[in-house]
């Protein structure tokens, strides 16, 4: 059915949390931490910590261009004025990430575009500091693993997971300024969608490659906050 998770004023996670079970997977290698999904009865898919992610298919490593600064807004956003972060910044990047041995540098991408979010909405945190406010606010399981939810601490709301989302749906929740955060590279990655770029393309700020767009079929799971 079509998405309807980036237009729904109420949070879709309320329902029967005798039924919500998190299935935990073991330590993740590649770009980010993960974990594996729960559902529910009769609603779609909602997911509260990262799914469990691939080894990246071009055995690329995250990286902190010397020459990069964070991009323009984009006059196409809404006025969002979308935050840009690397997650391999040296102001962070060997910072443990959770209570693991991983760092933010090899493993923080989706932490580090949940901050980018965070802070277009004036929350005004870095990966360095919101990973700190994740492990004193059970914002990680199994070490380093986001809870997605945790954020709605800090006056987020974490709507669960879509896929298979239309260009339009994008768009339209982007010009709203919801967090659009789209699991790319195969499963090895997460970026915070900015704008539609035209045709099946949007404008990302991503956090760990030097990359500014990805198409609607390069994206698996998509996580959305309010």
């Amino acid at each position: 059915p079509p998405s309807n998770l980036l237009f729904s004023q109420n949070n879709t996670r309320q329902y029967n949390m005798n039924l919500f079970k998190v299935l935990v997977a073991s330590a993740a290698f590649g770009a980010c931490a993960t974990a594996d999904h729960h559902s529910k009865p009769n609603l779609r898919k909602v997911q509260d910590v990262q799914p469990a992610l691939t080894e990246s298919p071009t055995g690329e490593e995250p990286f902190f261009p010397a020459n990069w600064t964070a991009p323009a807004v984009d006059s196409t956003a809404g006025g969002c004025d979308w935050a840009a972060y690397k997650q391999c910044d040296s102001r962070w990047a060997n910072d443990e990430l959770g209570t693991s041995s991983n760092t933010i540098c090899s493993a923080g991408c989706a932490m580090s575009s949940l901050a980018m979010y965070l802070t277009t909405r004036g929350h005004e945190f870095t990966p360095h500091s919101l990973n700190e406010w994740l492990k004193g606010n059970s914002g990680y399981a199994s070490g380093d693993l986001l809870v997605w939810s945790a954020a709605d601490k800090l006056g987020l709301s974490y709507q669960g997971q879509e896929h298979d989302v239309s260009v339009d749906v994008l768009t339209a929740g982007l010009q709203k300024c919801h967090g659009i955060i789209a699991n790319v590279r195969d499963g090895s990655h997460w970026v915070l969608l900015t704008s539609h770029a035209g045709g099946d393309s949007f404008n990302v700020h991503d956090p760990g490659f030097n990359q500014a767009t990805y198409t609607t079929s390069e994206m698996g799971a998509i996580s959305v906050y309010h």
